[in-house]
């Protein structure tokens, strides 16, 4: 078999996409495998070079004793992602398809969605599987709020919109093929939900694993199970979005973010639910009058099969080309503390463009959550806390920036129960997510830590985002998973030798107590 082409970096410097401060640094070797062979021929099977490049990095980490970790399209806002031994940049790692065209490659449950099933390589970016699923008059079922992230990027990290009945990225995934220490490839697919056969394996080259709490652990497990070469996951029908956005007082919004009974709301659509519901709140503007929440909220209507697509519509403001927060508030400063209240007011107004009495934009999955620009200095920190504690948990946060305000808004999401081991989104059956995206200064940065401290010593069950800043300790991991942490332990040591939890671990999941 030829050599694959790996294309070497030696002491590289390379920086994470919001350019956030401590995020990144020097590489030893900075890798970029490809689907092609060292001499510039491609095999057959696109993704079987790429497959022996990985094979190749992670033999070369094993014999040298290095760390060795992959990164997508750099969108984390910490280094979950980040060794400086051996990083493995997965850009070119882009080959996919739609359908499978061989029944014996599925079981026969699912002959009935073969046409359906997609399997992408790591380094496939969301915004690519939009455009083409389209084409097919297709859908993913979810993302996160921009599309700029790679699909194994994504999920390894617990990326979430607000997909209320759908949940994260992960939830959709039906199978993650990963190459783990001596090479081993396993394509780990649920045993109670079995989609793929032996012959699908054997065709990627790899053994079938059928289990659940491998496939639970492994599926979030950023980077820390062997580098992830592709997914499987099925595809939806063609739908569209009816994007709205309200503005509220706060005790106007308090009800419903705690219970999900939208009905005083005054919605279109009265008690319905939306598909995606989220609220944005400016933590300095909530008194009575001052409108300081943005009801942000989608319809989902199916398309039938000769429904028109919609044309692409323009998005609302002027600053930002996605649904992505951190995008929103880049621009934002916080070095005059006593500007804040009114600058943030004024871009989540421009930014966010409510529309109510004016009519919704309407779109695509696809292109409501579009591509997003590069803030030259981004930082965010996102809990998650169990619907019934969402009132006492916003206290907490409206409290602690009276005592240290900064520019960041509080952006609520309302995401369905991972089954994932480790999905920060695990509380109860929905899980509030409480996200504060800011300017990456001394300012935020104070900020956050205050916030961790408030919430560590409260009563409130949390947990943390593994993409963006969060407690580099075990006590919050232990206090938000419990025994589901040593559960993802567990599997890693029945996947990986040691010489392979060795290889596959990185600063973040050590000082995080995940290293065993």
């Amino acid at each position: 078999m030829p050599k694959p082409d790996l294309s070497p970096s030696y002491e590289y410097e390379w920086r994470n996409w919001h350019l956030t401060q401590g995020v990144g640094g020097r590489v030893q070797t900075f890798f970029t495998p490809r689907n092609r062979w060292e001499d510039g021929t491609a095999p057959r099977k696109k993704f079987q070079a790429g497959i022996a490049g990985l094979n190749a990095i992670v033999a070369l980490a094993e014999a040298n004793r290095k760390r060795v970790r992959a990164v997508g399209s750099g969108w984390s806002l910490n280094g979950v992602a980040f060794t400086d031994e051996y990083l493995v940049n997965t850009a070119r790692l882009n080959d996919w398809f739609i359908g499978i065209s061989d029944p014996a490659m599925v079981v026969p449950d699912a002959r009935p969605r073969m046409g359906g099933l997609v399997f992408a390589q790591c380094g496939v970016q969301i915004k690519v599987l939009n455009a083409y699923l389209q084409e097919k008059r297709l859908s993913l079922p979810t993302s996160g709020a921009s599309n700029g992230q790679t699909i194994a990027g994504a999920l390894s990290t617990g990326t979430h919109g607000s997909a209320n009945q759908i949940g994260a990225i992960q939830d959709f995934m039906l199978g993650i093929h990963l190459v783990g220490d001596g090479g081993e490839h396993r394509f780990i697919q649920r045993k109670s939900n079995r989609v793929v056969t032996k012959q699908f394996a054997d065709w990627l080259g790899a053994t079938l694993v059928n289990d659940d709490d491998l496939f639970n652990a492994a599926i979030v497990s950023f980077g820390s199970f062997g580098l992830v070469h592709g997914v499987l996951f099925e595809a939806e029908p063609l739908y569209v979005l009816e994007r709205h956005v309200f503005q509220r007082d706060l005790s106007e919004v308090l009800g419903p973010i705690g219970t999900l009974d939208v009905t005083s709301l005054k919605l279109p659509k009265g008690p319905e639910l939306p598909f995606h519901f989220e609220v944005v709140v400016n933590p300095y503007r909530v008194r009575k009058g001052e409108k300081g929440c943005f009801v942000r909220f989608m319809y989902r209507t199916e398309l039938g099969p000769d429904d028109p697509v919609p044309s692409p519509q323009p998005p609302p403001g002027g600053i930002q080309c996605s649904e992505d927060l951190v995008s929103i508030v880049g621009a934002v400063s916080d070095a005059v503390p006593d500007l804040i209240p009114g600058l943030l007011q004024a871009e989540l107004v421009s930014a966010l463009a409510p529309n109510e009495g004016k009519g919704p934009r309407i779109g695509t999955h696809g292109q409501i959550f579009g591509d997003t620009l590069p803030t030259n200095g981004g930082a965010s920190m996102e809990l998650g806390v169990p619907l019934k504690r969402v009132g006492d948990a916003v206290a907490l946060i409206l409290d602690s920036c009276k005592e240290n305000p900064f520019g960041a808004p509080l952006a609520l999401r309302f995401v369905k129960s991972s089954k994932a081991t480790l999905a920060f989104t695990c509380f109860d059956d929905i899980t509030c997510t409480m996200e504060m995206p800011g300017v990456d200064s001394s300012r935020t940065r104070g900020a956050f830590d205050s916030l961790q401290q408030r919430f560590s010593a409260s009563d409130v069950p949390h947990s943390y985002h593994w993409g963006q800043a969060l407690p580099l300790e075990p006590e919050w991991v232990k206090q938000a998973f419990g025994p589901r942490r040593q559960a993802w332990l567990d599997a890693r040591k029945e996947l990986l030798g040691p010489p392979g939890r060795a290889a596959f671990t990185n600063a973040l999941l050590s000082r995080c107590g995940l290293a065993e």
